[in-house]
């Protein structure tokens, strides 16, 4: 019936949009504090000041902390919010060299053994051990959309991109939330492999 075909395309649509995900590339170093950390650092009547507000509920910092490795130091070190879980740092590749650790590259917030680190504030410092990482390719998807899709929390899955030369990425790890966004982030080095750019899309291969 004509309906039946409708209602079919209709679908067809519908799940063809949903595997769209748009592009976001990451090359931002900064740190996320737990509570208490955020005290060491900035003292018990610590009131941050937001700068801007960023994808889902984070937010930026004006505030800024210093990072120091065994080899050197990097200043005005961004803080995104908001804190109370566990103290992670996120850096460049190049971050490396400058501070003299080899972080593993892995999903943003993974904790796992990774080099230490001090984390420096106007009131204090913190020698975090655990979360110094460099990150990887991941998702992040609404839970509406994964429900959709028939995705669970920290499953993988591909992606293909999208152009002239379409190329098939593996082991893509899903983070799904609650806060009604769904990007693709990806460090600006293995975009510019790639050929693609903030707001391109990715498309979900099932």
């Amino acid at each position: 019936m004509v309906t039946d075909k409708v209602d079919t395309k209709l679908n067809e649509m519908i799940i063809h949009d949903l595997l769209l995900v748009p592009i976001h590339i990451r090359d931002d170093r900064h740190v996320c504090l737990s509570s208490e950390d955020c005290i060491r650092l900035f003292g018990n009547d610590v009131q941050l000041t937001v700068e801007k507000e960023l994808s889902g509920d984070r937010v930026l910092y004006r505030e800024k902390i210093t990072l120091v490795g065994p080899k050197g130091s990097i200043e005005n070190v961004a803080l995104i919010g908001p804190f109370g879980g566990q103290t992670y740092i996120e850096l460049q590749m190049a971050d490396r060299w400058n501070l003299g650790v080899e972080p593993p590259v892995k999903e943003s917030g993974t904790a796992l053994a990774a080099p230490t680190l001090t984390i420096v504030g106007p009131m204090g410092s913190v020698v975090n051990y655990m979360n110094g990482i460099i990150m990887g390719r991941h998702m992040h998807m609404d839970a509406d959309r994964a429900k959709a899709l028939g995705l669970k929390n920290k499953a993988f899955l591909s992606v293909e991109t999208r152009g002239n030369q379409p190329v098939i990425l593996k082991n893509i790890q899903v983070t799904i939330n609650n806060h009604h966004y769904t990007e693709f982030h990806l460090t600006g080095n293995e975009a510019e492999a790639l050929e693609i750019e903030s707001g391109d899309n990715v498309k979900i291969v099932l």
